[in-house]
């Protein structure tokens, strides 16, 4: 069985080994003969990608919640597996509906509906979008560039524990789907004659990301725009090639939204997406008094709340800074295509908004940002190894200080906390089976996984713990407990849904849930119609860890405990 202790020294030791080992090949033309099978591509993609297997693995045996937001899409997909239909049977608020559908096929692989399958489920993803990442980094800067490039991404999503970062997130699928445009425009940059069908599917798959999740959308909007400009620009194409491109762009675009409008019409739910995701999460965040500049002033307190991001920026900073130094020495000219650089600016603009736009600062946010700056720093790297091309090691020497900065905090790290007798692990579960509260073991009392089970508050590892699929769209109640002006619209679906599948158990987690604590203003009580639902068909089944359960009236005089073989 594999498990981890607080202080894997040899497990930490290797992983940790295998990095330096990366980095050592990543440099490797200052250091091996040419044709050498260590200067293979493949085998340091192996190395690489491996890495960050090897180093991700007591996260991923670590089979408890790390952040409320995973626990969230695990209970949407458990419940999709039953119900399929999203927006009847799900609400994701502001991720998307592909986030949840996604964690079904390890299902259908005899996985469970749990955090190990749902961390595998996002480690497949980072480990293709960074092969993804290599692969536009290398067309467009070559391959020793591209290698530099990848290790800091690289080594920052090996090593960090930061939860924010490492648990299954909205953010995964649309990384994903990101990083398949950025090598789709690189792609079809560097064809002479675009073919059509490459163009439409780099419309499909824009088409996609604002189901994964509407942060999105300005990226994806940012490749959209520069693949338009890069056909209408080209001087070897008629201006008939050009429009008929442009229309395989716009008709792969609108492919995959008009295939969920079809869905949504014939499922009886286009209403509900509409207002659900779309109207609501666009008032989301919006309104907090701040302007878009105000929240852009703080991306360096943002960035700072993780300590290994922080530093990740500012190594690209200060390869940045570098960089502005050898353009001033040599008149402002660039040698990378202005619709590269460009892009990139653009780029990192369009995700600095995204990232900020509604003031939340969740530090999970920050991972859109990883990707580009690897594509940044190969820029820099790019620009300052053709400003030194007649001195052949600068940029190798200055890729390798750049290696080891991003590799030795680390190190520094796991001295510090030895000898401060810390844990240098902090996943720390001798079993891969999931543990249950005490809140859930009270809940299988009266109830069996795959029945309904309602949340009030925000507390979806319950639903996770117990197996049992959401009885509510909205499987955390902030939209219906927090003064807003959607707040009656939720509250009217909370009731519906709660009339519509008579969960056996009813769930008040204020008290002893994320943001809802307040129960004089927060309980279910506060509103009215359903305290008087919960009055009348549930009992209250007692009080652990400040969280209310409340069983349905005929399963509380017959709990599935008793020998009685009730069945919902």
């Amino acid at each position: 069985m594999l498990s981890f202790d607080s202080n894997p020294l040899v497990f930490l030791g290797i992983g940790y080994g295998l990095l330096w080992l990366t980095g050592a090949l990543a440099i490797s033309p200052a250091w091996l003969r040419p044709n050498t099978v260590w200067r293979s591509p493949k085998l340091f993609l192996i190395i690489a990608l491996g890495s960050v297997v090897f180093m991700r693995l007591p996260v991923v045996v670590f089979n408890q919640e790390l952040n409320p937001d995973e626990s969230q899409i695990i209970a949407q997909g458990l419940t999709l597996s039953i119900d399929p239909v999203f927006w009847r049977s799900v609400d994701g608020t502001t991720g998307g509906p592909l986030d949840s559908y996604l964690l079904i096929i390890p299902s259908w692989l005899g996985l469970s509906f749990d955090y190990i399958s749902a961390r595998i489920t996002g480690l497949i993803l980072i480990i293709s979008s960074l092969w993804l990442l290599f692969q536009t980094l290398k067309r467009w800067f070559g391959e020793e560039v591209a290698r530099w490039a990848l290790m800091p991404s690289l080594i920052l999503l090996a090593m960090t524990q930061n939860g924010d970062l490492v648990h299954y997130s909205s953010e995964h699928l649309p990384i994903f789907l990101l990083s398949l445009l950025y090598y789709g425009y690189a792609r079809l940059q560097q064809e002479p004659i675009p073919a059509q069908s490459q163009i439409f599917l780099v419309g499909l798959v824009a088409g996609m990301v604002p189901f994964g999740k509407l942060q999105a959308v300005p990226m994806m909007f940012c490749v959209g725009l520069f693949v338009t400009i890069d056909l209408l620009t080209r001087p070897n194409l008629t201006v008939r090639q050009k429009t008929s491109r442009f229309l395989w762009l716009m008709a792969g675009g609108i492919s995959f939204p008009l295939l969920v409008v079809a869905l949504t019409s014939l499922t009886g739910v286009f209403d509900d997406m509409v207002t659900f995701y779309i109207v609501a999460n666009f008032n989301y965040g919006a309104g907090d008094g701040h302007t878009t500049w105000d929240h852009l002033l703080r991306l360096p307190a943002f960035f700072r709340r993780i300590e290994e991001f922080n530093w990740f920026i500012w190594l690209s900073v200060l390869l940045g800074f570098t960089f502005l130094v050898f353009l001033i020495r040599n008149q402002f000219r660039l040698y990378t295509n202005w619709k590269v650089w460009l892009f990139l600016v653009c780029l990192i603009g369009f995700i600095l908004i995204a990232i900020t736009r509604t003031g939340s600062e969740y530090t999970h946010y920050l991972l859109f940002l990883i990707g580009p700056i690897g594509l940044l720093n190969a820029w820099f790297l790019s620009e300052i190894r053709y400003y030194t091309r007649n001195r052949r090691w600068v940029a190798t020497r200055m890729a390798a200080v750049v290696l080891a900065a991003a590799l030795i905090p680390y190190g520094v790290r796991y001295v510090n906390r030895g000898l401060n007798r810390m844990p240098l692990n902090d996943c720390v579960q001798n079993s891969r089976k999931m543990p249950q509260s005490a809140v859930t073991q009270r809940i299988l009392q009266y109830a069996k996984p795959g029945e309904k089970l309602a949340v009030w508050g925000w507390m979806c590892k319950y639903y996770v713990e117990a197996q049992m699929p959401q009885g509510v769209n909205e499987n955390h109640t902030i939209r219906s407990a927090f003064n807003h002006p959607m707040r009656d619209v939720y509250r009217q679906r909370y009731l519906a849904d709660l009339r519509r599948s008579k969960p056996p158990v009813f769930i008040d987690a204020v008290g002893q849930s994320l943001w809802l604590n307040d129960r004089a203003t927060q309980a279910h009580e506060s509103f009215g119609a359903l305290r008087d639902l919960i009055a009348a068909n549930y009992r209250f089944a007692g009080e652990i860890d400040k969280t209310r359960i409340y069983v349905r009236a005929d399963r509380y005089k017959q709990p599935i405990t008793s020998t009685n073989s009730y069945v919902d």
